[in-house]
């Protein structure tokens, strides 16, 4: 009887680990998927050719958890917490304050194993795909040991 609580206690609970931390793990932006639908998008500038064709994507990792994620890229880490605004098996809306960006709502769509933000107010999409743990801190060592403030 008493693993019968358990198994309905942890199957109670499971849902709402999914819906508060729906797209919690490692991810790291997919280049060959946000350059091919880069390479679909109208109104492409040279310049915008410039510098998303030459090693932009494919740079950028995450770490999601249930309130925060941390964005390493390079020399750069940044640590923002979020606000879960909804959630479906087809979206995520977030709500966060970005050094970058200032306030920021955030729809990520999934698809498939992997989810998708809208870059330049929907003039195409980068595609984020999970990645293992060791990937991850593989990128946050290299760069916090880069970070020329030590970060």
């Amino acid at each position: 009887m008493m693993k019968l609580h358990l198994l309905i206690a942890i199957l109670l609970v499971l849902p709402l680990r999914v819906i508060g931390c729906p797209l919690e793990g490692y991810w790291k932006s997919d280049e060959e998927k946000t350059l091919a639908s880069f390479r679909q998008a109208k109104d492409v500038t040279p310049k915008q050719m410039e510098v998303f064709e030459n090693n932009f994507f494919g740079k950028l990792f995450m770490h999601i958890e249930c309130r925060k994620f941390t964005s390493v890229m390079d020399d750069w880490i940044e640590i923002s917490s979020y606000e879960l605004v909804s959630s479906s098996s087809k979206s995520v809306i977030i709500r966060y304050t970005s050094e970058l960006e200032g306030e920021v709502v955030r729809e990520a769509k999934i698809e498939g194993n992997c989810y998708s933000l809208e870059i330049n107010g929907g003039q195409f999409k980068e595609y984020f795909c999970p990645v293992s743990a060791k990937a991850y801190n593989k990128a946050i060592k290299f760069a916090q040991q880069a970070a020329p403030d030590g970060q």
